[in-house]
């Protein structure tokens, strides 16, 4: 092969194989391979570790820190253990700090690809850290309806009635993508290669987004924003511009061309909604140079969310948005296609910095001056009479059950309640219970623990994991799946119960009712094991808003729930969808960066990404409020005191859960709302360990987060309804807003 190949400028590299063990019959390999090639091309080995025999050290699947831990000839040289082996030592003095480049990382099964953005916060640390290929490019899946397989001959599958709404993507219905399996054979390794940022068709997962921003060939970064005083006369006439002033510091991450053919842009971003304010043009910036660039903005006072800005209710209402765009068209892509962008919230302008705290004139939003609630109250239920809607709450529980615009027409099919369970990914699943299937051919010992760790009760397994951390061992719980855990521990099933009846409040000089409740949620199985003890507050206002203020304490021995949310149905006719947040495409607290904050809109159809095979898919971040319409207008609001995250879809968590394929989902006719106050990450570090990092975990402890529900009105805008929300708060909420 050397000699075939050595005159070929294209090859850069030589490789020993992949995945074949080591030993002096490698070594050999790469003695022979330099002798046979006079350019002396780097020879790169994963299977030998740190051997001499490999050029470049290329480990596979390490994490983050065991990457970063290879930015020295030290940290190379180690024995380490990582993908099932263990790689063999070698002498720093002797072989040095080579180059690093993973030879695989980041498992893209399904809905995963967290964390990327860690990676490279490392390789960029250190020069030493090159990169990595992701796991893989594309969905190894066959398009089973082609290869007409009988099993799923055309119209079976995907089945659904008359009254359900459009398919989320009907050529991925019309593909019926295949994989292990399903094509009769008995050893196989399921969907194990279902593992690509593209659909087999190389439609982009969500993930690609991801990738793509975190590896844009230009860095950018807000140094520095100011705001200049507005004059008060001005404010008071509501007249004048608040003027912001920065720099911004662009980094060229080209090792060999200028940044000549881009044109830079700079927008700025009130509530989601674009200005324009300075056109950079032209950056002549060299290969690897960085520079700082001048910001200038100007928004006109009307313009501003001024009375969210003055009661200190705005955090994260203004973005500086830049982009550097294609300034003519390439042979790749066309003139204005975005190379590298990046957003940063801007701090919100003080009091004194808006003019002073005087509102102009017609300045919106006043105390409202609505008629007090009327409120009847049976055994079975609370009903509230707003000038905005109508609410029935439980009796029992006081969960909000009914939701119905002036008229009478209902919007909700199910009551809003707790939440804690999410349909599992991949990665959820990753553990030794992927290997059952191996079982009978596993080594004895390795056969056993398959068999056995997934069968331990959780109690045992924390017990096992404290006496390993004193040994200075790893945690055995790290390879048993997120899944088991939570099955075992019930967080699939959890009944609520409350602690008793509801208790109702008259607030007669604000005209408002408020209702309070208790309740404690539990595995069926095991009723005297609380999971959960909550407490709500319910808080509706004459003006039309409920708030809700959840108060949950979580006991577990896992590191991490699922989510932490509540959840209810709408009718199908309620599939619109507007927010103001991260989007447009899907994004998870772990990979979330290349989502910008904008108001977005979607149908709940396009909300869903079909992964070939179902899980948990389609949340959105950072949102501040998210609004579900009709096709008259008529909907329902969920405004945030703080942030939460949301999902929309026409199918429930247990369909996602049962379904194989997503050809096997029937889309229902109605729309499954989530809101969730803390959701975990999906990790991506591999897809056979628990790989979510900390900070996106959901552990036990206290929690506690209010939103408000609103009926929207046909024609009545989405985000002021939102700000007069905000504005009118009962006071507790408005302290737990973000101010910043």
């Amino acid at each position: 092969m050397v000699a075939r190949d050595r005159n070929h400028p294209c090859v850069v590299v030589w490789s020993l194989g992949n995945e074949g063990g080591e030993g002096r019959n490698f070594a050999a390999m790469a003695a022979a391979m330099r002798r046979l090639d006079p350019c002396r091309r780097p020879v790169q080995y994963e299977s030998c570790g740190a051997l001499p025999y490999t050029d470049i050290v290329c480990p596979m699947y390490p994490s983050v820190a065991k990457l970063e831990s290879m930015a020295t000839a030290e940290g190379q040289c180690l024995t380490y253990k990582a993908n099932g082996r263990r790689y063999p030592p070698a002498d720093p003095a002797v072989v040095g700090r080579r180059p690093v480049v993973m030879c695989e990382y980041q498992h893209s099964m399904g809905n995963s690809t967290g964390n990327f953005h860690h990676y490279w916060q490392a390789i960029d640390r250190h020069d030493c850290l090159q990169g990595g290929f992701v796991w893989d490019w594309c969905d190894q899946g066959l398009d089973m309806r082609l290869m007409k397989a009988p099993a799923i001959a055309e119209g079976e599958g995907s089945s659904r009635s008359e009254a359900a709404p459009a398919p989320a993507d009907e050529h991925a219905r019309a593909s019926a993508w295949g994989y292990g399996g399903d094509f009769g054979e008995v050893m196989h390794d399921s969907q194990f290669n279902i593992n690509g940022i593209v659909w087999p068709d190389r439609r982009p997962h969500p993930a690609a987004f991801e990738i793509q921003h975190v590896q844009q060939p230009v860095r950018l970064e807000l140094a520095d924003w100011r705001w200049t005083p507005v004059e008060p006369a001005a404010a008071a006439r509501g007249r004048g511009h608040l003027v912001g002033k920065g720099q911004v510091r662009v980094v060229n991450r080209h090792d060999f061309i200028s940044l000549a053919h881009l044109e830079a842009l700079a927008t700025v971003s009130v509530r989601g909604v674009e200005r324009p304010v300075q056109d950079f043009g032209r950056l002549s910036l060299g290969p690897g140079q960085a520079a700082e660039v001048d910001v200038a903005a100007s928004l006109a006072l009307p313009s501003l969310p001024l009375a969210l800005l003055r009661a200190r209710l705005a955090g994260g209402a203004l973005h500086l948005n830049v982009r550097l765009e294609l300034a003519r068209d390439q042979s790749w892509a066309a003139k204005g296609h975005v190379v590298a962008w990046d957003q940063f919230v801007l701090v919100a302008p003080t009091v004194h910095e808006l003019g002073g705290d005087v509102p102009p004139a017609g300045d919106p939003w006043p105390p409202p001056a609505a008629r007090p609630v009327e409120m009847q109250r049976t055994s079975s239920e609370i009903r509230v009479k707003t000038a905005a809607g109508t609410y029935a709450f439980d009796g029992d529980t006081g969960a909000l059950r009914a939701a119905a615009a002036p008229g009478g027409r209902g919007l909700l099919l199910a009551p809003l309640v707790p939440c804690f369970w999410r349909a599992p990914t991949d990665n959820d699943s990753g553990g030794v219970e992927f290997m059952e299937r191996w079982a009978a051919v596993l080594p004895a010992l390795i056969s056993i623990g398959v068999r056995i760790l997934p069968a331990l009760p959780p109690w045992l397994i924390w017990a096992i994991d404290n006496v390993t951390a004193s040994l200075g061992l790893p945690p055995v719980s790290n390879n048993i799946s997120y899944r088991t855990g939570w099955q075992r521990e019930g967080w699939h099933r959890l009944v609520e119960r409350p602690k008793g009846p509801p208790e109702v409040e008259r607030d007669m000089a604000a005209g408002s009712v408020a209702i309070t409740t208790a309740s404690s949620l539990a595995d069926p199985d095991a009723p005297s094991t609380e999971r959960v003890r909550r407490r709500t507050r319910v808080e509706v206002l004459p003006t039309g808003e409920v708030w809700l203020t959840s108060v949950c304490d979580l006991r577990t021995l896992l590191p991490s729930i699922p989510r932490v949310g509540l959840s209810t149905r709408l009718g199908a006719a309620f599939a619109a969808a507007e927010w103001l947040g991260r989007g447009p495409h899907e994004c998870y607290g772990d990979r979330k960066l290349s989502a910008v904050v904008a108001r977005h809109a979607a149908t709940v159809p396009e909300l869903h990404t079909p992964y070939i095979v179902p899980s948990e898919n389609g949340l959105r971040c950072d949102v501040r409020w998210v609004a579900l319409r009709d096709k008259d207008g008529t909907g329902v609001l969920v405004v945030a005191a703080k942030d939460m995250q949301f999902s929309a879809s026409h199918f429930r968590t247990s369909d996602l859960e049962a379904a194989t394929h997503e050809h096997d989902l029937s889309p229902r006719s109605e729309v499954n709302l989530h809101i969730d106050h803390k959701h975990m990450g999906v990790g991506g570090d591999d897809s056979w360990s628990r790989v979510v990092y900390p900070e996106y975990l959901v552990p036990h402890g206290h929690y506690e987060w209010s939103i408000c529900v609103k009926v929207l009105a046909a024609g009545e805008d989405a985000d002021e309804a939102a700000q007069a929300a905000l504005l009118r708060a009962p006071a507790a909420i408005k302290r737990e807003v973000d101010h910043s």
